[in-house]
């Protein structure tokens, strides 16, 4: 295509892809989309991450669904669709933000993307990761993207969707959730080498050194635990009575020995899952010493149970340390 365009005057293939689309000759995918500027392929690519749908894009372009669908995944993979519009203003989205944990902020956030998040992939392998959470923690998905400079645009609010609890025989309806969608390639690759796998719910590690350096690491645990922690309310009691932390049993091995405590995981086979609690006072508070005391990211709703607890054993005598 380009050494016709060349033949006749032109320096790139634009002008014959767009004549032969007139006359209602289909060229190749690959040359359809060289037909279009790059200002129109930002546009297209906005347009896609707006939710537009794939048959909606090919008629607004005329083109045919197939051809839209690999059109996307052909710019799925360009280095200039790294800059997302938004709005028609661009972000330079930081996509070396996973490169190498050398601060509390990024070692939290993995964390939180251990718990929390999800590998992406296509045809062409890993191509970035998502995370959705409650609307209420919508809060933790903003400094998120604040972290890694992307648009809190890009945050999407989905509605609750209807599941059915084997256990209690009965259908329930999740709560309004929202979503946040990185597709770079780059990033999803540095995750994975960070230990954030693809379906991992099962086969999850606790990092080494190496991926998280020991400096970090009471922030990286912070991060999981605003994710796969809790902190239990006894309603009979009127106090808190423990803290909960999910997850495979290697994860909560690693998580045990940088507490220094002398916990053991428990596995439920009701719910296939391995569990530490932490129900001592003052092993709550050191949690708190190693992993939360003077954090400058975390998830605000876990952030003031926290701060109820401290209030609560203040009032039964006991100092931020759990001493009497």
């Amino acid at each position: 295509m380009i050494s016709i365009a060349k033949r006749y005057g032109f320096n790139d293939a634009r002008p014959i892809s767009q004549l032969l689309i007139k006359q209602g000759i289909r060229a190749s995918t690959r040359n359809w989309l060289d037909s279009l500027s790059n200002e129109e392929q930002q546009e297209l690519w906005r347009q896609h991450l707006q939710k537009t749908s794939k048959k909606q894009l090919a008629i607004k372009y005329n083109v045919n669904s197939t051809t839209m669908k690999k059109a996307l995944d052909m710019l799925s993979q360009k280095n200039d669709m790294i800059i997302v519009t938004t709005n028609y203003q661009k972000y330079n989205i930081n996509r070396n933000y996973f490169k190498k944990i050398d601060t509390h902020e990024k070692a939290y956030i993995l964390g939180f993307l251990y718990a929390d998040g999800s590998i992406r992939r296509n045809k062409h392998g890993v191509n970035g990761f998502e995370c959705q959470v409650s609307e209420v923690d919508k809060d933790m998905l903003e400094k998120i993207c604040t972290e890694m400079n992307t648009p809190v645009e890009r945050i999407e609010k989905r509605k609750g969707q209807p599941f059915f609890n084997k256990r209690q025989d009965r259908q329930y309806i999740s709560k309004d959730s929202v979503r946040l969608k990185i597709e770079i390639k780059e990033i999803g690759e540095d995750l994975v080498t960070l230990g954030c796998l693809p379906q991992k719910s099962l086969i999850l590690k606790y990092p080494s050194f190496k991926q998280v350096p020991l400096e970090f690491q009471g922030s990286f645990i912070r991060g999981y635990f605003d994710g796969d922690g809790s902190l239990i309310y006894d309603k009979q009691q009127n106090r808190y009575a423990g803290l909960v932390l999910l997850g495979t049993e290697d994860f909560l091995v690693g998580v045990v020995d940088f507490l220094q405590l002398d916990l053991q995981p428990k596995y439920s086979k009701r719910d296939n899952v391995w569990s530490i609690r932490i129900n001592n006072v003052k092993n709550i508070c050191l949690f708190y010493q190693k992993c939360c005391k003077d954090s400058s990211i975390f998830l605000i709703r876990k952030h003031e149970k926290f701060q109820e607890f401290f209030a609560s054993i203040k009032e039964r005598g006991y100092d931020e340390f759990g001493n009497r």
